[in-house]
């Protein structure tokens, strides 16, 4: 059965964007790839005197101009998906969930005073609770190869999810795999109570077991795939963006893990990422299945 991958779609340059990446993943696994465009259904009333026929013509309406939208924007007519929903989130989410998709992309259409996406905006909803991997694309990015692909990776169940997601790419792609551990010894650990931060023997310790931990675990992955481990100190979010800077061509990261199994909830960090990474960011929700990967030749291919 085809992988379905779907990228919000609303004309702008960040949704192009979004397509774009969208279609460059499932170019990987031979996938099917949405355009899909939501409209806002108009709101019933109910009661005496009620008429359903003035809200069916502004329905018919807003739906011939999400096709119009489609049609402009040349995207290929089996690629076009058009629906009706309260909210943009609430159309893609459903319709995530209806073809079991295994990636949503959204472009940044607007940008806050403090980073990409705005609250209230559908990549601020979507990330909070959609039903499979959500990525974040820059509204320039090209779909140039990808080369290297980078994992947050914290010692966790939701990073080893994101672990799982990230191996899967830098493989479909033939990438290398950078896998990227930071100790932030202002967030993470006290030393005691009124001390902030740890420093000293103690700090050296926690690096030493996160290095041996993190290396444990990539040690355990594919023999075939070319693989690299970071470790950095830092305020987590900040070192993280800064790390991808260079050579970073695809992030991937965890949730928070909190909330309703299988949604995407961020936390600190990965709202840190998804508002500053130079690259895409792929936001995995903890429970995320690990997909079938196609043989290398047919990728290729």
């Amino acid at each position: 059965m085809a992988k379905t991958y779907i990228a919000g779609y609303d004309g702008s340059d960040a949704s192009r964007a979004a397509l774009r990446f969208a279609t460059l993943i499932a170019s990987t696994a031979a996938g099917e790839v949405l355009a899909a465009t939501v409209y806002l259904k108009a709101a019933r009333s109910f009661g005496k005197g009620a008429a359903d026929g003035p809200v069916g013509a502004l329905d018919e309406q807003s739906r011939s101009g999400a096709e119009q939208l489609l049609a402009q924007g040349a995207v290929p007519d089996a690629m076009r998906r058009v629906i009706g929903a309260r909210s943009a989130a609430e159309g893609l989410h459903e319709l995530a969930e209806d073809t079991h998709a295994s990636l949503l992309a959204v472009g940044v259409t607007h940008r806050g005073t403090l980073g990409r996406l705005v609250p209230g905006s559908v990549g601020e909803h979507l990330l909070h609770g959609a039903p499979c991997p959500v990525a974040v694309v820059p509204g320039d990015f090209t779909e140039g190869p990808v080369r290297t692909v980078g994992v947050a990776y914290a010692n966790s169940e939701e990073s080893a999810a994101a672990l799982r997601a990230g191996e899967d790419l830098a493989r479909r792609f033939g990438a290398r795999l950078i896998v990227i551990t930071v100790l932030d010894p202002s967030l993470s650990f006290a030393a005691a109570p009124g001390i902030p931060y740890v420093t000293g023997d103690l700090l050296a310790e926690l690096e030493q077991r996160l290095k041996l931990d993190t290396q444990q675990v990539v040690d355990a992955l594919a023999s075939e795939l070319d693989t690299d481990v970071r470790f950095l100190v830092g305020p987590a979010g900040k070192t993280l963006v800064d790390a991808c800077q260079d050579d970073v061509d695809l992030l991937v990261t965890a949730s928070r893990g909190y909330g309703p199994a299988n949604s995407v909830l961020l936390g600190s960090v990965s709202r840190h990422l998804v508002d500053h990474a130079p690259c895409p960011v792929v936001v995995v929700p903890r429970d995320a299945p690990a997909e079938e990967v196609p043989e290398p030749a047919e990728a290729t291919a």
